[in-house]
């Protein structure tokens, strides 16, 4: 490997016409992977060749390859002034900005080693007594009853339930559930309050709420009453009691830690509890900074020998009180008459009183103050507060820090006598790790934090829930030390930091994060450096090239040059005078040449020594002892710029190594590389469960099947085609002027200049893109840029006019109004008692369409004996409809009104969406929505000639707009998606042509040294689009990046370099690696599953298929439609009993025919309902059910297993209640139940897991330590059922079983057993009982949700399958395949939307939609047994087979 790498030819970022700042079109080849200086004197240009330039260009295209929802938070990252830059790496520069000067930062806290300590603290610490430093526990409430009786007889006492601590919001809820719980009062920020009352709080203010559960004085004989309502305390504040002593200090109680000895409580700690930034950790006397800034009389008052009115006041806000016409003036002025003294004496000879007065105020008295200001003249009453309160209320309200700044100078620091300079409060310096407090621990130094960590002991459950943060603690501690940072400690403040300092933190936080293939930019790191630092700064420098970095530095540090692998001497000089590249090459190559200023100086200076041989990048990321998920403990090599398949059977491990590890580890790296800022407003990454991962790029992932988009998601939106389009339009179009005149493309729009009308003079401004957008400013009013409109469809409000209106004819009035309506109606003059069909059309009309008039009725309801006489407003059948649709206000309330509705195409915008503003501007004779209707490719090849129809001067921003639409429209074209239009509604594309955009979006920019993770892409493609596909992946491999493929799809596998195949089995029984090498060498591998396939040599035809003469012989479904969409009339005929495969290129109709034709027919032919619009016919003799069985997951949380799913686990509750060990104990079956039951884990409350929050840090997830992750407490497991064999298992033991586990033990239970072995006839055996049901992939949902259907007769039931063979390894092909047969056994008409091959040899009858996608398709081009398809010519499925 090694010689490999020093054979490999130099790469290099090629940099071509760069024009930012002073450059002078300059053009350079910089090699990557190699420390490089840019170096040139002040001023030539070369920050804005390394920062402007390439930083901005490297972190805009990875940023730009994030999701348009991340980008928003992220802002606009504008496009540096340079033609091209090719090999360009994701960048993060480490610049020389000072360090933080805020008081609250420390080393600690920037390094985020503080937050691991405070997690590690939160979650293993032990709690001691603050007082006495006894370790405490959690209290019961006996002992919380015996303290509050020693309070001495006659103290009277509120019971108070904190139910919210500092937390922001309305918390109305909250307040309603006290007061329907029959809670009368309420204390909320201090203040008391009737439950009564209307009690509005302030959302962005953080509120403490406690309700008043019990007043009480204290006498004998209360015990019984105390001990019942601190037990409701207790469950409302979950652990938490304050018993507020009326006249005296409250009391805090918690079952969770009190000292029995000083009747100390103490609240739950948290990882809060120890943040000094955080009033639930930081001391209340100095807020967290260890000292006080107080504000000084003798600062404030520096010469007192001078007079009030000779200026003696120099604090801010009083320097005016010299002016007569202030108000300070004025109040001193007052004060002088009530207190008689003078403002012309001097200072120093006020006696004591005055001084107190004037300093500290006059204690709430009040006096006269006359002024006069420009609103008028008048007498106030003012009590003053004392100079002192006056400017600490005004330095605390001011929002301005330069303010804050102008204050500080008249304040004085003093160490915080209460917490002795440690921050914290005294209850969170008493718990301990180690026998040390927090402050102790990062008060060491980084050199023997770092010895002590290696050393430290810990108890056995401290190890097992900590272990993970101490090993993040340790290798941050570790790269301090290793910059030669080991004399500091993590509790100094960054503000005394040195430049040199703070950059090495910087540059070990990167060390840490372990990237490779990032280009690191740096901004002068030798500044403030001695040479000792300087070697240690260089040491580190090579880390980060050796790990596979680039490392491209801003320097004139003569050592850095000799050191740099390669020179790029901008210049000659500064300014206009520089901007070109002088010279490049090594140190000696710079030194030779006579051109370079700065070889001038190099030469016969002393250098460090180069050493012969560098460490080189290795060409595999390496990972040992990866553990997500069900991963064993793996160790693999995953080689570098190539294309990587990981194969193995479903359940196998494969995603969890993919992006569990591989994507989890190369994003969450190169987000925490960015600033804490960023990475607050981006969902954090949790760490992946692995020992050791090296050489890992940063990572972008292409998920496994895209979500399905929103009624406002377009092709164009989807893609962000349209945001180019709406750029053009907005700044390069004819614009409108308000009378109707076109006014020629103009620069001024891009100025955001007005306009001037040439014809009308009217001034204007042009649109922004933002008023051009149908989801903002440029929506129509009429539908709110939908393109449809919802209304009262006619034919859905009488459905059966063989009924009369009495027995319910018209359908509104049955479920949105109330019955009394038919009287109403009858009151109109209308016959209620007849058919519908035989009312006049008058009295249809007044039904449809009736005035609301107010008619007089005696009312008598179905279900009373009472009647009366009611006044009451007529609402006919439209408006009864209309009425309800304009109060829904969630999706229950539409389900109610949308069988009555339909939609048709907006009158106003004509299905376009836009405004009629947003349709005026021209570009190229055509508007903004016609642009939209064009195919992709006859939009781009119109793009093309926008900037010369443009004038000159509108040229340049032109063609740069277009590059941009161009560039993300190719890699659309090369992947098949030419014929799509941008106003496409994305709700009716495809799997496989969202799958394509979603590709295409995740791979549009040039990016270099990227790990692309693409998790099944191959989902949704006909074997012709795979083509595609394939190029696109070698063309990123070409582009210098590392493609990971998981896939089952043997056609995309064969395009790998390199197979890591896992098995053998899935679940519990998988994680393992099987067989990895070339795709030889996985053919010869007799260990190999996927090896047979590959090869060809495994048997894939397994079912015998109809002949063609009995095809149809069980009947034929017949389905007739107009066009929808793209897909162009059809007359469709599908075989009944048999299996039938709608295949096809994607886009080519299959989805649209299946579940926009076939099943909506189905479902309205059986309803006996109105038929869709576009269905002319459907004939399904015999059909009474049609089942569509997708890909999407079942259930939404932990809470959902296999067992519960599958309807096992209500069986096995009963069996075990039915036991003699549940009987004994007085269970029953809904004890069992951990979701609700009295059994489940009161610790992960029934969840199987703990999630541990670190405030802005990812959310730590562990298996509960109670339970173990079974979810039930101890007690289930003393219950047990005995198998025949002698066996016994309880309920928990028996859940972490898998299925085939499970039939073996409960083969005798015949309820459990049959509903076990349909789940192994579907092929899920390796499922445990217990695993949650959302984690499962989308094959595997498909065959659970089939669960309830195998066994049943199913004759007169049609069978829908989306793609079933997504995630599927061939094997698990294979048993889908048996799945599919049993159906047909029991008499199903099984219909399969595929691309699988496999799948399609085995059908009985295949329909070919093709021949292209989009308009190109839409038609059945073939249909047939699968012999007749491969000799159809038309067929491109065909040739595949």
């Amino acid at each position: 490997m090694e010689e490999a790498k020093k054979m490999r030819p130099r790469e290099y970022i090629k940099i071509r016409g760069a024009n930012e700042h002073n450059l002078k079109n300059i053009n350079v080849d910089i090699p990557r992977n190699e420390l490089v200086v840019l170096t040139g004197m002040s001023g030539s240009g070369k920050s804005s060749l390394a920062f402007d330039t390439i930083y901005a260009e490297g972190q805009r295209r990875y940023m730009e390859s994030l999701s348009s929802y991340a980008r928003q938070f992220l802002g606009q990252m504008e496009k540096p002034n340079v033609e091209s830059i090719e090999g360009l790496s994701p960048a993060i520069s480490i610049d020389q900005k000072s360090t933080n000067r805020n008081p609250r930062s420390t080393v600690g806290t920037v390094t985020e080693i503080y937050d691991y300590f405070r997690l590690l603290y939160a979650r293993i610490g032990i709690p001691h007594c603050p007082k006495c430093g006894r370790e405490i526990s959690k209290q019961t409430v006996d002992q919380m009853v015996d303290q509050i009786m020693n309070m001495g007889e006659g103290t009277k006492i509120q019971l108070l339930a904190p139910v919210v601590r500092g937390r922001k919001g309305e918390h109305a809820k909250v307040l309603e559930r006290a007061k329907r719980s029959g809670y009368v009062r309420v204390r909320i920020d201090g203040s008391m309050y009737e439950l009564t009352e209307e009690i509005k709080l302030d959302k962005n203010i953080k509120h403490n709420i406690d309700i008043v559960v019990d007043r009480l004085v204290v006498k004998d004989g209360i015990q019984r009453r105390l001990t019942d309502s601190i037990e409701n305390v207790l469950e409302l504040a979950e652990g938490l009691l304050v018993v507020d002593v009326i006249g005296g200090e409250p009391v805090t109680f918690s079952q969770s830690f009190s000292c029995p000895d000083c009747g100390i409580s103490v609240s739950e700690v948290e990882p809060r509890s120890f943040s000094f930034n955080n009033p639930f950790g930081a001391c209340p006397v100095c807020f967290g900074l260890g000292y006080k800034m107080e504000f000084d009389e003798d600062l404030m008052i520096p010469d007192k020998r001078l007079s009030i009115s000779e200026g003696a006041i120099q604090v801010m806000g009083w320097q005016s009180c010299t002016d007569p016409s202030s108000f300070t003036y004025a109040i001193l002025k007052a004060l002088t008459e009530e207190y008689h003294f003078s403002l012309e004496t001097p200072y120093c000879e006020y006696p004591e009183e005055i001084r107190h007065v004037l300093i500290y105020g006059t204690d709430g008295r009040e006096v006269k103050v006359h002024y006069r200001g420009q609103r008028g003249e008048g007498v106030y009453d003012v009590a003053f507060e004392g100079l002192i309160k006056n400017v600490q209320r005004k330095y605390r309200e001011t929002g301005s820090e330069v303010m804050k700044q102008e204050y500080e100078q008249f304040m004085r620091i003093t160490p915080c006598e209460t917490c002795k300079g440690q921050r914290l409060k005294a209850e969170s310096l008493a718990v301990t790790v180690a026998d040390k407090n927090i402050y102790e621990m990062t008060s060491m130094s980084v050199k023997n934090l770092n010895a002590f960590l290696a050393e430290m002991k810990l108890g056995e459950q401290q190890h097992r829930i900590g272990d993970q943060i101490l090993k993040e603690i340790r290798a941050r501690v570790g790269f301090l030390n290793e910059v030669g940072l080991d004399y500091l400690s993590l509790s100094r403040a960054t503000g005394t930091l040195s430049g040199g300092e703070a950059q090495r933190i910087r540059l070990a936080t990167q060390i840490g994060s372990g990237l490779v293939g990032v280009a690191y930019i740096l901004d002068e790191p030798s500044i403030g450096l001695h040479q000792r630092d300087n070697d240690k700064l260089l040491g580190a420098l090579k880390n980060l090239k050796d790990l596979g970095n680039t490392l491209i530095v801003v320097e004139h540090d003569e050592d850095t040059m000799l050191a740099a692998d390669y020179i790029v001497d901008i210049g000659p000089g500064a300014g206009s005078h520089g901007g070109e590249v002088v010279a490049c090459g090594t140190a000696q190559e710079i030194m030779k040449n006579p051109k370079s200023i700065t070889g001038a100086y190099l030469s016969g200076r002393i250098k460090i020594p180069v050493p012969d041989e560098r460490r080189k990048p290795t060409g595999f990321l390496t990972i040992k002892g990866a553990r997500e998920n069900n991963l064993k403990n793996i160790d693999v090599d995953i080689p570098l710029n190539k294309i990587v398949g990981i194969a193995g059977v479903s359940g196998s491990g494969k995603s969890s190594l993919a992006l569990g590890v591989l994507y989890a580890e190369g994003s969450r790296r190169y987000l925490d590389a960015l600033s804490t800022y960023t990475r607050r407003r981006m969902t954090q990454a949790s760490k992946a469960a692995v020992d050791e991962i090296q050489y890992v790029p940063a990572a972008l992932a292409l998920h496994q099947r895209p979500g399905v988009p929103g009624i406002r998601s377009t092709f164009g939106t989807g893609t962000e085609l349209l945001n180019n389009l709406r750029l053009m339009y907005s700044r390069l179009a004819d614009h409108r002027c308000p009378n109707g005149h076109y006014l020629k493309p103009t620069l001024a729009v891009a100025a955001g200049k007005e306009l001037v009308c040439h014809e009308c003079g009217v001034h204007f401004y042009a649109p922004s893109a933002e008023e051009l957008a149908f989801n903002s400013q440029g929506a129509c009013q009429k539908c709110g840029g939908t393109g449809s409109v919802r209304t009262v469809d006619p034919a859905t409000l009488v459905p059966d006019d063989s009924l009369s209106i009495d027995e319910g004819a018209v359908a509104p009035w049955n479920s949105l109004m109330w019955s009394l309506m038919t009287d109403v109606c009858r009151e109109m003059g209308v016959r209620t008692d007849v058919p519908f069909r035989e009312l006049t059309e008058r009295e249809k009309e007044i039904v449809y369409h009736g005035p609301a008039e107010k008619k007089h009725i005696f009312y008598k309801p179905k279900n009373s004996n009472q009647a009366g006489e009611l006044d009451f407003t007529y609402y006919n059948a439209v408006y009864t409809v209309e009425n309800a649709l304009s109060k829904v206000k969630d999706e229950k309330g539409m389900k109610r009104v949308e069988k009555f509705l339909k939609e048709d195409v907006c009158p106003d915008c004509r299905g376009t969406r836009l405004s009629q503003t947003a349709r005026y501007p021209k570009l190229r004779r055509i508007s903004l929505d016609q642009a939209c209707t064009m195919s992709l490719s006859e939009l781009v090849d119109w793009v093309r000639g926008v900037p010369d129809s443009l004038p000159e001067e509108m040229r340049p921003m032109a063609v740069s707009i277009c590059d941009s639409f161009e560039g993300t429209a190719k890699r659309l074209i090369d992947l098949g998606l030419g014929y799509l239009s941008l106003d496409r509604s994305a709700v009716t594309l495809s799997t496989g042509e969202r799958q394509r955009m979603q590709l295409a979006r995740a791979v549009r920019n040039r990016t270099t040294g990227v790990l692309y993770v693409l998790d099944e892409p191959s989902i949704g493609l006909h074997p012709s689009n795979i083509v595609g596909l394939t190029g696109v992946m070698h063309d990123l491999v070409a582009d210098g990046n590392s493609v990971i493929l998981v896939d089952h799809d043997t056609q995309i596998l064969k395009e790998s370099d390199w197979i890591v195949e896992m098995g053998p089995q899935a679940g519990a029984k998988g994680g393992h690696v099987i067989a990895e090498g070339t795709v030889r060498d996985i053919c010869e591998n007799t260990a190999s599953q996927i090896g047979a396939f590959l090869s060809g040599k495994a048997e894939t035809k397994l079912r015998e298929v109809c002949e063609p003469g009995g095809l149809f012989s069980a009947g034929t479904i017949h389905l007739s439609t107009s066009q929808i969409h793209t897909v162009k009339p059809l007359e469709a005929d599908i075989p009944k009993g048999r299996l039938t495969v709608v295949t096809g290129v994607s886009g080519s109709g299959k989805t649209t025919m299946v579940l926009e034709s076939l099943v909506p027919a189905l479902e309205a032919r059986i309803a006996g309902s109105t038929l869709p619009e576009h269905i002319l016919e459907i004939n399904a003799d015999g059909i009474e059910h049609v089942k569509l069985i997708d890909a999407t997951p079942i259930g939404i949380n932990v809470r959902s297993t296999v067992a519960t799913y599958a309807g096992v686990h209500d069986e096995l509750r009963k069996l075990y209640a039915r036991s003699d060990g549940a009987k004994e104990k007085g269970y029953k079956a809904s004890d069992f139940s951990y979701n609700t039951g009295s059994l489940r884990c009161p610790g992960c409350d029934g969840t199987g897991v703990v999630s541990l929050d670190v405030q802005f840090l990812p959310d730590v997830d562990i298996p509960c330590p109670d339970c173990r992750g079974s979810r039930y407490a101890r007690s289930a497991y003393a219950v047990k059922l005995t198998d025949k064999s002698g066996e016994q298992a309880s309920l928990p033991e028996l859940m972490d079983m898998d299925v085939n586990s499970a039939i073996e033990f409960c083969s005798e239970m015949k309820s459990v057993s049959q509903r076990l072995r349909v789940l192994q006839q579907l092929g899920l055996g390796y499922l445990t009982l217990g695993e949650e049901t959302p984690s499962l992939s989308g094959g595997e949902a498909q065959r659970l949700k089939l669960a309830s259907e195998i066994g049943r007769t199913q004759t007169d039931s049609v069978f829908v399958f989306d793609e079933p063979s997504i995630g599927l390894h061939p094997l698990d092909v294979q048993v889908l395949l048996g799945v599919f047969q049993a159906l047909l056994d029991n008499g199903a008409t099984v219909v399969v939307i595929e691309h699988d091959l496999d799948v399609i040899r085995n059908a009985d009858y295949i329909i070919d939609m093709g021949p292209g996608g989009g308009e190109s398709g839409g038609r059945i081009v073939a249909a047939g047994t699968p012999q007749q398809i491969k000799q159809n010519q038309n067929s491109i499925t065909g040739k595949y087979l």
